[in-house]
């Protein structure tokens, strides 16, 4: 089996001819928030962290959030510093691979899975998705929400657009599962998105306000029916999980038995890619990658989190331990 490649669409001229697709979700839709207020911009901007351009280290900063989804379901996040030309979206589209296969292949020092796909036979990337430059997937016109790196060193994060991904030369873009996460620091409600009341394993990605890069992964089992049934976070719980660990903005990715983190090209968590309580990993359509240009990159560990740093246990939903107590990631070479 192949290496995800791509497609050999360069991005400028795949804006260009492609016509949006009709596949997908529906419409984005701009609407007023409760309170009346205008509709919100379709995405967020932010300046990334660390050099302006690429060539320097990615620092990663790596840590262990104990039992963040329930007994025995830890969360992994990593905070990456200086991710400019160290940030990747690798993916192919039309068949399936490892996270950690590709992760290893491609020399990436930290990986999680990626956006949502449309079969686990020949895979099919849910909205845009951009790696190095190279359209793999013109889906436009879905109401999930997206996240990018621009070639100008940017975060793009919301709804990205045709002419979007072309004004702003985004470089690399994942799409999400559903809607935002976290925008502006708080946690977005998420109570009317399919699925999102149920316990599962969850990936996302983020930014913090210094413009680092964010990503959060927490264990889960969505079925398990021999060990006790649904375990992990729900969409809101994750959401708070995510804002609370400093996330200012945030999208849900493939979540479920697709959730995996890999470090050094090792699998670090316990996915549960068959939906019971053996340890798989799924193979999925596309990944997030870090550091693949630079395989020496500073992989640290964080300073273990107070538990009041996650403030009140209760607001996080079902499926968090009412204590929580957090350790180091050992990635440190």
């Amino acid at each position: 089996m192949r290496l995800f490649r791509p497609l050999g669409l360069v991005l400028p001229l795949a804006l260009a001819l492609l016509p949006p697709s009709s596949r997908g979700a529906p419409l984005v839709r701009e609407e007023s928030n409760l309170r009346g207020e205008p509709p919100a911009a379709p995405y967020e901007l932010l300046r990334c962290s660390g050099s302006a351009s690429p060539g320097g280290k990615a620092q990663i900063n790596a840590t262990v959030l104990k039992d963040a989804g329930g007994a025995g379901r830890d969360g992994y996040l990593a905070v990456i510093d200086n991710p400019i030309g160290n940030f990747h979206v690798e993916g192919h589209c039309d068949e399936l691979q490892k996270t950690s296969f590709v992760a290893s292949a491609l020399g990436c020092r930290y990986a999680i899975n990626g956006g949502p796909f449309n079969s686990f036979v020949s895979g099919g990337c849910i909205g845009p998705t951009i790696s190095n430059g190279n359209v793999l997937n013109t889906d436009w016109q879905t109401s999930y929400a997206s996240f990018g790196l621009s070639a100008g060193g940017e975060w793009v994060v919301g709804h990205i657009s045709q002419d979007t991904a072309a004004e702003l030369n985004l470089t690399q873009a994942v799409t999400g599962l559903g809607e935002w996460l976290v925008r502006g620091g708080r946690a977005v409600p998420a109570a009317a998105a399919a699925g999102a009341d149920a316990l599962a394993g969850r990936s996302g990605v983020g930014v913090d306000s210094s413009g680092r890069l964010m990503l959060l992964q927490v264990d889960g089992c969505e079925h398990c029916p021999f060990s006790g049934g649904s375990s992990g976070l729900t969409l809101a719980g994750f959401a708070h999980l995510f804002a609370e660990q400093g996330a200012l903005h945030a999208i849900n990715l493939d979540g479920g038995g697709s959730s995996v983190s890999v470090a050094k090209g090792e699998v670090i968590n316990h996915p549960t890619g068959l939906d019971i309580e053996l340890a798989y990993e799924r193979p999925v359509a596309s990944i997030l990658c870090v550091a693949a240009d630079h395989p020496d990159a500073d992989v640290l560990a964080t300073r273990p989190l107070s538990v009041a740093a996650l403030g009140a246990t209760a607001a996080l939903g079902a499926g968090v331990a009412s204590q929580k107590q957090f350790a180091m990631i050992e990635l440190t070479s």
